[in-house]
């Protein structure tokens, strides 16, 4: 995210600020569509989780997503048990 201090000084561009855009870029990476059959297909061959759980999961126990959206604690995408590994 050091990259965004270039953006403009916080430039907002269709209402989305830098963040949030870092953000939503993320989600779009692991962006995909399954029919309910082909899910239960890779979960039970895939050894990778699907794209919504590496997206939820991850930015959910990120600080830094909250207070891009402006989220609060209590919020869904607000983990109250936060996984800190550094």
């Amino acid at each position: 995210m050091r990259s965004m201090k270039q953006d403009e000084k916080g430039k907002v561009i269709e209402g989305f600020s830098p963040a949030q855009r870092f953000f939503l870029g993320w989600g779009q990476v692991w962006c995909n569509a399954y029919t309910p059959e082909t899910a239960r297909l890779y979960a039970q061959t895939d050894s990778h989780s699907p794209g919504n759980h590496r997206v939820n999961g991850v930015v959910s126990n990120m600080p830094e997503f909250a207070e891009a959206f402006g989220c609060k604690a209590g919020d869904p995408m607000v983990r109250e048990d936060r996984c800190r590994v550094w």
